[in-house]
């Protein structure tokens, strides 16, 4: 049952209360005040120290030429993937390299310069699109002027050498805002003017390479036909002079109905084959751009691999050579049926449902991956569907040569002459119709290329931010207190945690199981407002403040021990006051006690039987010169009792600290001297060394009647103390009493003493 009661009472005391909490910070407090220091002086010097980075934020607005923004999802979808494609580009390599070069050169040219006249005419050269902008606001030449002066020496005096060589280290970040076609660009580097020059520089490379770029694909399919036109005009001029060195005076080509036929079959026949191979080679250009594409945005490259692989593979092979059939049955059927004939439309009905069949198969088993980014799978279809058609159009041009064989085959049998001569007369109509055909699609091209406007257009310029983004003080000193604060307060509850001293009365009661007499709170001399008698100590606070609490609380501990210990209420008792450790007020509780049982009317007397460290004498402002050691010497005891400043107290001084006190504590005159103090006197006290690691305490206490067992809270650990206790209680099985020093206002009962 009383090991149960224990284990209760140790869980109720091991439940925390607010009080616990706000006690253990307040006993802590500087564990936290120094943790809050050091982190946030470590913070803040790193801050100091650290380079500070500055930001510029611009906006450029994508303009769309090639279609609007319409209610179809579709076109909704390609509009946003483009934007990313800008994206890429403005972070691209080409870019970043062109800008840093760029930047190095302007800025060692202006370093170099010694007038802002020649500043002016360089920013011109570089950032022409920046310059139309300041002059659009600053229309006035002495403001003009003004203002590139200004820029002029801020440059030469914030940027230096190191900081151009260092432009790479800047950081760009780019950013969509929804549903619009802009992008809000922010630059960041550690010099506040470059980081601004940078972002203005950056625009107007973006400007220049998008126009270029879209120039470039005008450029490429201008070129294309200009090549084509010069062999096709090479071609007309050939045949044109076959035919004059073949005419013959007086001889009349006559072409009868047949030939004519066959001709124009033929003719037909080669021109729809000249038509299919440059729909091939425009589908060929047009894949090996979307591959361009492809490896330029660094796409993986096994997606592409398997939509070829499985377009090779052998189910596809023969789909496209049912295909290639179909191809070749629609043209003879055209031949003999005519366009519009049920046969005709039917095979051309079968050749699109293959067709769509093929490009459905090779998408689904290439395409439908939630991993694949919607660009780059749009891309792959678009090359998909080109080699869909690149296989229809091979097979269109393998019927064409077939027909144009068999119809070529018809035509030998005229005669040669004529054969020939129709023949060269039909390539010619042939390579005039290609002609007119190229000049109308470059006609065309031009048109377009001419009403292409800038794709990029600058909406806010870049201004870089007077305060550095980083470090921020505030923000970090508010972080670095939260985090200090966060640390102390851990800490704090962790060496609570680790530290085994006791730290309240109950617990010393719940641990120990011994009857609590007293808490005696702490004090000091500034609570004593009179010190009264010449040379008694200020801390005999019985004595001088009787009202006190730690006053109340002495007086407290004499009616516990008068009323619990043997013999008290008889007088003649001796009672023993130890400590397991120095330091936790065993003299001072001694003094003071002795203090208030004589003001009480006890005639009482102090015997100082700590050899180790003797103080009582100090307490009382008497010398130490004699005392207990001269018994061992065969003094009389009434010749070195001193009387004290206080009625009723005496007091027997340690005097010369002996060689040996264990053994003098052993004798037989030791405890007579106890026995005859215990007859003269009401109350005996005996101060003893403290007995963890001194045994002269060990030897004393057989020879008294009670012990009064002083325990320091946060001072002395719980297995000190259980040791010391089962040292006593091996020898000793009388009472013995605990008081508790040093506890706090709060922890003692009552508000009286607040009142």
């Amino acid at each position: 049952m009383n090991n149960n009661n224990n284990n209760n009472n140790n869980n109720n005391n091991s439940e925390f209360s607010l009080h616990d909490y706000i006690h253990t910070l307040g006993k802590r407090f500087f564990i936290i005040l120094e943790s809050i220091i050091l982190i946030v002086f470590f913070v803040m010097l790193f801050s100091y120290y650290q380079t500070p980075v500055y930001e510029s934020k611009g906006r450029v607005m994508i303009e769309k030429d090639d279609f609007t923004m319409t209610d179809d999802s579709r076109r909704v979808y390609r509009y946003n993937e483009s934007l990313l494609n800008y994206i890429e580009i403005l972070k691209s390599s080409v870019v970043t390299k062109q800008l840093e070069t760029q930047i190095k050169e302007f800025f060692t040219k202006v370093l170099s310069m010694s007038n802002f006249n020649e500043f002016k005419n360089l920013y011109l050269a570089y950032l022409p699109q920046n310059y139309n902008f300041i002059l659009s606001i600053y229309n006035e030449q002495n403001k003009l002027n003004n203002f590139f002066k200004s820029e002029f020496y801020r440059i030469r005096t914030k940027v230096t050498n190191e900081d151009i060589e260092q432009i790479q280290n800047y950081e760009i970040i780019v950013n969509t805002v929804a549903g619009t076609e802009i992008l809000d660009i922010s630059i960041k580097y550690h010099n506040p003017v470059l980081c601004e020059y940078i972002s203005n520089q950056l625009f107007e490379i973006f400007s220049d390479n998008i126009q270029e770029g879209k120039n470039e694909e005008f450029v490429k399919k201008i070129q294309f036909i200009d090549n084509q036109m010069i062999v096709t005009l090479g071609k007309i001029k050939d045949f044109e002079d076959k035919i004059e060195k073949m005419k013959v005076p007086g001889v009349i080509y006559n072409i009868t109905s047949d030939v004519e036929k066959i001709e124009t079959e033929i003719r037909d026949l080669r021109l729809k084959k000249e038509q299919l191979l440059i729909e091939k080679v425009k589908f060929s250009i047009s894949n090996d751009e979307i591959s361009s594409k492809l490896d330029k945005n660094e796409y993986p490259q096994e997606y592409l691999k398997t939509v070829i692989d499985e377009y090779k593979s052998m189910f596809f092979a023969e789909l496209k050579k049912h295909l290639v059939n179909l191809e070749i049955e629609h043209v003879n059927y055209m031949e003999l049926y005519g366009d519009n004939h049920p046969k005709v439309v039917t095979i051309r009905n079968q050749i699109k449902v293959l067709s769509e069949n093929i490009t459905r198969e090779l998408q689904n088993r290439g395409i439908q991956r939630k991993e694949d980014n919607p660009f780059y799978v749009e891309l792959v279809s678009t090359l998909v569907e080109n080699s869909v058609k690149l296989s229809i159009i091979e097979a269109d041009i393998n019927a064409t040569e077939k027909m144009l064989y068999l119809k070529e085959k018809d035509y030998k049998l005229f005669p040669p002459k004529i054969q020939e001569y129709n023949l060269i007369k039909r390539e010619l109509n042939i390579a005039e119709k290609t002609y007119d055909m190229l000049l109308e699609n470059l006609n065309s091209i031009k048109i377009k290329e001419s009403s292409v406007k800038t794709k990029v257009k600058i909406i806010d310029r870049a201004i870089s931010s007077k305060k550095p983004l980083k470090p921020n003080f505030r923000f970090n000193f508010i972080i670095a207190l939260a985090a200090g604060l966060l640390t102390g307060i851990t800490l704090a509850f962790l060496v609570e945690h680790l530290d085994r001293t006791v730290k309240s009365p109950e617990e010393a009661v719940n641990e120990f199981g011994i009857p609590l007499f007293a808490r005696i709170p702490k004090f000091k001399k500034s609570d004593i407002s009179d010190e009264g008698e010449k040379g008694l100590s200020p801390m005999m606070i019985s004595y001088y403040e009787t009202k006190n609490v730690a006053s109340e609380q002495f007086k407290m501990l004499m009616i516990n021990t008068k009323f619990s210990f043997n013999g008290i209420n008889e007088k003649n008792t001796a009672i023993m006051i130890n400590s397991s450790e120095p330091g936790e007020g065993k003299t001072l509780i001694c003094g003071n006690l002795a203090a208030t049982y004589a003001m009480a009317g006890y005639k009482t007397i102090i015997v100082d039987a700590d050899f180790h460290r003797p103080a009582q004498h100090k307490l009382f402002g008497i010398d130490n010169f004699h005392g207990l050691t001269d018994i061992m010497l065969g003094e009389k005891k009434e010749q070195l009792i001193k009387a004290t400043s206080i009625e009723n107290l005496f007091i027997l001084p340690s005097g010369a600290i002996p060689p040996s006190p264990a053994m003098f504590f052993e004798s037989e005159l030791f405890d007579t001297l106890i026995k005859d103090l215990k007859k003269e006197y009401d109350i005996v006290l005996i101060d003893s060394a403290p007995a963890s690691n001194i045994s002269d305490s060990l030897l004393i206490v057989p020879k008294v009647d009670n012990l009064l067992f002083i325990i320091s809270l946060r001072q002395t650990t719980k297995p000190i103390i259980n040791k010391t206790l089962k040292d006593f209680r091996n020898i000793f099985n009388k009472p013995i009493g605990m008081v508790c020093n040093n506890v706090g206002f709060k922890n003692i009962s009552g508000q009286y003493y607040r009142y």
